[in-house]
């Protein structure tokens, strides 16, 4: 008579072929949707598209397994929601131990991928274990989707899933999410970084364009850009990493793997990301030059405000976060020789937002000023004169 044990033993045997008979029913039963969803009685009323917008996420992009056991389960970390615009969103919320709220601190925002989740990007990018060393806060913000917890993804303008179908507007929510934490903690607010890692990375990009106030740099894995992100109110550092061999996001643009399955994002290139932001940030065109390990790391610095860009390409690197974990058992393996994290504290904690110079006026000194200057009669008023190294704008 077989034991428990061997029960067991036998049921884990059989969980591949029940989790593959699952799959099948789910996909049988969503080409049924769609039949009835295009047929003349249109017998049901939610769309098809959403419902294999779904699937495709479940089956293709980096859906979370089941995690070894954690190391480090932070038990105090704090699962929280905010409204924004009537709708739930949620984050995942580390505060260093050392935090006595006596001095203002800095905060880092780490996006998750494309069907991933908060707790899934604290996983991969290790970045407690950098918050507890530094002494920052550091936030998991979630995407949306169909299920409220698992298979989020973010709308960043191109990409991706059901953010971008439902078009959430994730800048508002990551905009308010900074101001919810500000309101709760002792942030310093010119300290304000977020990192993103693929979907994550190209939300991370479109942040840096609308939210430069309150955002002094960003780190970009594995992610890139729409091409339709306008340049920024005031500069903001960024750092790059990508590999060459990325078949998600391809380091040299255009459409990824995923877009048989329904995710046609036509990227742009990781050189289209540097030029950008060098350009944007006003940094030297000549750059510093390092190879390690087959890593080239590229420096633009001496930008506006003190801003630079910074990009490690990996070669033969594919889709992941170096240095951290995967994010699931058949996702690609990270590059072992260099640690994103601490490449990424580091860079961030070289930048903050320069305060706009003002100017105050002595009252006293005002009274000894010169008497304005009374309209001319003549039909030719007082004209300045502009020099000719600054333009009508006021832009040197």
């Amino acid at each position: 008579m077989p034991t428990g044990k061997n029960l067991k033993k036998k049921s884990l045997q059989h969980r591949p072929k029940l989790m593959l008979v699952c799959f099948v029913a789910i996909y049988l039963s969503g080409i049924h949707f769609w039949r009835l969803d295009h047929s003349p009685s249109q017998i049901v009323n939610k769309p098809a598209s959403e419902f294999f917008n779904f699937i495709s996420t479940l089956l293709f992009a980096e859906v979370q397994a089941k995690a070894p056991p954690k190391k480090q389960e932070w038990p105090n970390d704090k699962f929280s929601e905010i409204s924004v615009s009537n709708l739930s969103r949620t984050y995942l919320l580390h505060v260093p131990s050392s935090y006595t709220g006596n001095t203002a601190i800095p905060l880092v925002l780490v996006l998750h991928g494309g069907g991933g989740n908060s707790y899934l990007a604290r996983r991969i990018s290790g970045m407690n274990e950098k918050a507890e060393k530094e002494g920052f806060i550091v936030a998991y913000p979630n995407g949306t989707g169909l299920l409220k917890r698992h298979l989020l993804t973010w709308n960043a303008v191109d990409c991706c899933g059901y953010a971008k179908s439902k078009t959430i507007n994730d800048v508002e929510f990551i905009s308010s999410l900074i101001d919810k934490i500000s309101a709760d903690f002792n942030v310093d607010k010119s300290r304000v970084y977020i990192a993103g890692y693929s979907n994550g990375g190209m939300l991370a990009y479109l942040l840096a364009s609308k939210l430069s106030h309150k955002v002094a740099a960003i780190a970009c894995v594995g992610g890139s850009m729409s091409g339709k992100e306008k340049p920024p109110e005031r500069p903001v550092s960024v750092i790059i990493f990508h590999g060459t061999a990325d078949k998600h996001v391809p380091y040299t643009g255009g459409v990824g793997k995923l877009a048989k399955w329904g995710y046609p994002v036509n990227s742009m290139s990781v050189p289209y990301a540097v030029s950008f932001w060098s350009k944007t940030n006003e940094c030297q065109d000549k750059c510093k030059q390092e190879e390690l390990n087959l890593v080239t790391k590229e420096i633009f610095n001496h930008g506006k405000e003190d801003s630079e860009v910074v990009v490690y390409t990996i070669k033969g690197g594919l889709h992941s976060w170096p240095g951290g974990q995967r994010t699931w058992i058949k996702a690609d393996l990270p590059f072992p020789n260099l640690s994103a994290t601490d490449e990424i504290w580091g860079f961030f904690r070289r930048h903050k937002i320069i305060p706009l110079q003002t100017t105050t006026i002595n009252p006293s000194a005002a009274k000894n000023a010169a008497p304005a200057i009374t309209p001319s009669t003549t039909s030719n008023p007082p004209t300045a004169t502009i020099p000719p190294s600054i333009d009508k704008t006021g832009k040197q």
